[in-house]
């Protein structure tokens, strides 16, 4: 059971959070946040924002957090990239494009998708192929960096070049994952 005080602590998080969606979502006050005005609108001081966090950028991480977070859970085709590589990558490519693009331009957003797939991907590895090793797990990060580097790319990367390219990489390194099973390998 949660205490009184971390109640509270959850509340005032809450709270700031919730105050800071509004404020984005009101084009008047989107370019004017402030701890201030965050404070006045969540019902706590701005001490106790800065108990929580130390400043707008690392509410602002917070917040994309949670909005990868969303993204991700609702991503139902994760667990098709190590077994259906191809298959992965059209829903990716189509998913990227239709909501994600835009949103990469924020380099926090970036960083923060690209460690929440390879936090997800791993656990679906360890029910398709087994617990990743670390330059498994290296391998992936950099699969994924390239994926969320190479859609946000503006004007430069269609849908379909980006379907071609991951599939035909994917695809190649299960091949490669199977044709070396019966020993220990370093790719997937």
């Amino acid at each position: 059971m949660v205490d009184k005080q971390d109640q509270r602590w959850l509340r005032a998080e809450a709270a700031i959070l919730q105050a800071y969606t509004r404020a984005l979502e009101d084009p008047k006050s989107a370019n004017q946040i402030s701890v201030t005005s965050l404070a006045r609108e969540a019902g706590i001081n701005k001490a106790t924002f800065y108990l929580h966090y130390r400043d707008l950028a690392q509410l602002r991480g917070a917040y994309l957090s949670t909005q990868v977070a969303k993204l991700v859970e609702a991503m139902d085709y994760l667990d098709k990239f190590f077994m259906q590589p191809r298959e992965f990558a059209v829903r990716f490519s189509d998913d990227a494009f239709a909501r994600l693009a835009p949103l990469l331009e924020d380099p926090i957003f970036a960083r923060e998708l690209t460690s929440q797939l390879v936090g997800k991907l791993q656990e679906i590895a360890v029910g398709q192929i087994g617990e990743l090793d670390q330059s498994q797990t290296k391998l992936l990060w950099f699969i994924c960096g390239g994926l969320v580097t190479l859609i946000s790319v503006p004007g430069h990367t269609q849908p379909v070049e980006v379907e071609a390219v991951l599939g035909d990489f994917l695809a190649a390194l299960n091949q490669y994952r199977q044709s070396f099973s019966t020993r220990q390998v370093t790719a997937w």
